[in-house]
This record gives C-alpha cells, sequence and structure tokens, in this order.
C-alpha cells in the first residue's frame, strides 16, 4: 500500500509541472502540422522513373573474363555515366534541353557489386520526361561502351527501358503532415517541461513574504 502510494505521489510529482501547460502541446501539434502541409503544398513535385543496363562480352575480343569481370565492368560505367561527353548524345537524340555537364543533378547511376547490372534513375517533373530522361541516359552509355568495346572487351546493352512511373518519387502530403506535428509536439513538450511562468513563481513565494512580516 506504502508503495502504491509513493509512486501515486512521485507519478504527480512528475506531471505536476505540465499542469495548465497542455494547451502547448496541442499549438505545437497544430503548428508543426500547419507547417508540414505548406512544405508539401511549395515542393515541386517530382518523378523518378529507372532504367537498366546489362554489360554484355564483346563479340570481336576473346579474352575477357568471366562474370567477376563483368560486375567490375559495371561499376566502372556507373562512375562515367554522368559525365557530360557520355549523357550528351542521348540527351541531344531524346531531344532533352537539359545541361549535360549537370547531369548529376537530376539522374543516378549505380550498379551491382556481384551482377554486371547497371541501374539509371532519372527524375524529372512529370513521369513520362523521367522515363525518357533515365532512356536518354541508357542510349548514352550503351553508345560510349560500343566505341571503346573492342578495348574493353564489353558493351553496354539495355536490358529494360525505363517507363513513366505512376507514383511520385518524393513523399506525399501524409508524411509531411505528420513530420511536421511530430516535431511540433516535441518542440511543445519541450516548452511545457522548461518554459517558466511568472504566475506560478509568484505564488509559491508568497506564503514566505506573509510570514517575515
Amino acid at each position: 500500500m506504502a508503495t502504491q502510494l509513493f509512486q501515486t505521489d512521485r507519478t504527480r510529482a512528475l506531471l505536476e509541472p505540465l499542469r495548465g501547460r497542455w494547451v502547448l502541446f496541442g499549438v505545437g501539434l497544430i503548428l508543426g502540422a500547419l507547417a508540414g502541409l505548406a512544405l508539401a503544398t511549395m515542393s515541386p513535385t517530382a518523378y523518378t522513373a529507372v532504367a537498366y543496363a546489362i554489360v554484355v562480352p564483346d563479340r570481336s575480343n576473346k579474352t575477357t573474363g568471366g562474370p567477376e569481370s563483368a560486375a567490375s565492368i559495371a561499376q566502372s560505367y556507373s562512375r562515367v555515366a554522368t559525365t557530360g561527353n557520355v549523357v550528351a548524345p542521348g540527351l541531344r537524340r531524346a531531344q532533352l534541353p537539359l545541361p549535360p555537364d549537370d547531369a548529376d543533378e537530376f539522374v543516378r547511376v549505380s550498379a551491382s557489386p556481384d551482377a554486371p547490372i547497371i541501374e539509371i534513375f532519372g527524375t524529372r517533373e512529370s513521369p513520362e520526361e523521367a522515363a525518357r530522361l533515365a532512356n536518354a541516359v541508357l542510349d548514352g552509355l550503351s553508345a560510349y561502351s560500343t566505341t571503346l568495346g573492342p578495348g574493353v572487351g564489353y558493351n553496354i546493352t539495355p536490358f529494360v527501358e525505363a517507363r513513366p512511373p505512376v507514383n511520385e518519387s518524393a513523399p506525399g502530403i501524409p508524411f509531411y503532415v505528420g513530420l511536421g506535428g511530430s516535431v511540433g509536439l516535441l518542440i511543445g513538450g519541450l516548452l511545457a517541461l522548461f518554459l517558466e511562468l511568472p504566475n506560478r513563481t509568484t505564488r509559491a513565494s508568497s506564503p514566505q513574504g506573509s510570514v517575515s512580516t
């Protein structure tokens, strides 16, 4: 019984600083959710399409290695896939008015360390343009590998062309509203815990003043 009373008193002592400050939690939650909604509304839409390429041995070269060598070549090609001289021909054929030297701002390329597969991610404001961009980089990388094929021993061949994505790549409105509400709730809780209230201090100090007189 004494233990239960102690725990009750301890809980009351922990919650005492929050008495009368619950409104801060609600205000923080509402303001944070509104801020998240505003951010989601102002953020530009973005769609990401994915194209796949595969590294295959060049037929004119009989000294190529096994799958491990092809995977290594794929990684090497992925590092140069967004350079201007590689991207420019594909962008030109696709009639995309984008600066080739800034391709790494809207294109991301990666390669698996275990398979000769290259992934090309193109991000634009519309699904169709995102697919065109990924396929343009795929085209440029394939043409670039053709010029190096006899010397390298491998070529880049389109494996799966990109299709217009259905969903946006950026988080939607619920994500931003939830994130903003969580941050606002946290800030409101911190204010409720550490914000000093003058009237409470005045009431606490008044008995001492009456005794001294």
